[in-house]
């Protein structure tokens, strides 16, 4: 699942009952991998870590500013796609590349999912989890064979529906894709917000209130927190 909240002008996080389904979420991501990587990390704002080590270890304040790379080696605090639990990205600046991807796509009869793209870094890359890597864990039993002919009318659909979303949303400034299929945050200690330059921006320890789980309400098609 991708469940979609948002920060609103006051800087408060609110959930936005939106989101997409496995299928919509690998085809979302290939669509803004289109994105060349120094338009991508304008867009990223911050990246957000679970940790699962035991313990209260640091104060709140003990990391703020250092690296990747010093709280990996130095701290052993673990940074890669698996508890990568969000990415916080600007709403006017999202809009605007989804924009200029449906042009693009537009444009491109052929386009499919997968095919070969720029590089992108891993704390400025605007994409939660590796599409590619998702893609392959797919169940060809519950999803069926991935049809590459679909992929363009699939991704133009996505697009539409999550622009018409974010021109409803001008009370938020920035819109954060959750990541909750290998990033629950259910047994997570401390959640860690870094910069796209890969610079410790926040550290806080998890509370029982901080937990949000969420739930699919089929009846009117969307995630709900609870």
């Amino acid at each position: 699942m991708y469940y979609i909240a948002g920060i609103s002008v006051e800087g408060h996080e609110e959930g936005c009952d939106f989101g997409f389904d496995m299928v919509e979420r690998i085809i979302l991501d290939y669509c803004l991998k289109e994105l060349p990587r120094d338009q991508a990390r304008i867009l990223v704002a911050e990246k957000r870590f679970t940790y699962y080590g035991g313990g209260r270890k640091w104060r709140d304040t003990d990391l703020l500013g250092l690296t990747a790379g010093v709280l990996q080696i130095k701290y052993r605090i673990p940074l890669h796609w698996e508890n990568c639990c969000a990415t916080v990205v600007g709403r006017e600046l999202l809009l605007a590349a989804l924009q200029r991807i449906k042009i693009k796509l537009f444009n491109r009869p052929g386009w499919q999912c997968g095919r070969p793209r720029e590089g992108h870094g891993f704390f400025d890359h605007i994409v939660t989890y590796e599409p590619d890597r998702l893609r392959s864990m797919l169940s060809a039993r519950k999803y069926g064979i991935w049809e590459h002919s679909k992929d363009r009318k699939k991704a133009l659909q996505i697009l539409d529906r999550f622009i018409g979303f974010l021109q409803e949303q001008k009370n938020l400034t920035r819109i954060i894709f959750f990541d909750d299929i290998f990033c629950t945050r259910l047994d997570a200690t401390a959640q860690l917000k870094l910069n796209n330059q890969g610079i410790v921006t926040g550290f806080k320890y998890l509370t029982p209130d901080d937990v949000q789980v969420y739930r699919w309400s089929p009846h009117i098609g969307v995630w709900r927190r609870s």
